[in-house]
């Protein structure tokens, strides 16, 4: 067999108008959406920084204590691949 075709779903410009509208939503979100959404941004680098450091990172504060570990693993990994180091209170005080 060949290899499979990858698919994209969108257009990397109707993809970003869509995140413009999302900081409406992340207030409604659980936290496996949030997480997800993440991932989403960080893999296709979309988002500004307003919305990863007042709402993404806002729910993940609010919530992180009700992660399960899968969930947890998950949040690590995916800061991880944004590179977010800066913020030690947070590292310090919610994350270890």
């Amino acid at each position: 067999m060949g290899e499979p075709i990858g698919v994209k779903k969108c257009d990397d410009v109707f993809f970003e108008r869509i995140i413009g509208l999302y900081p409406m939503y992340v207030k409604e979100m659980d936290n496996h959406q949030v997480i997800r959404s993440l991932e989403v941004m960080v893999k296709r680098n979309i988002g500004s920084d307003r919305l990863f450091e007042h709402y993404i990172l806002f729910m993940i504060e609010k919530h992180i204590l009700r992660y399960p570990v899968d969930l947890y693993s998950r949040m690590i990994r995916v800061l991880g691949e944004k590179g977010f180091a800066s913020d030690f209170v947070f590292w310090d005080k919610f994350a270890f």
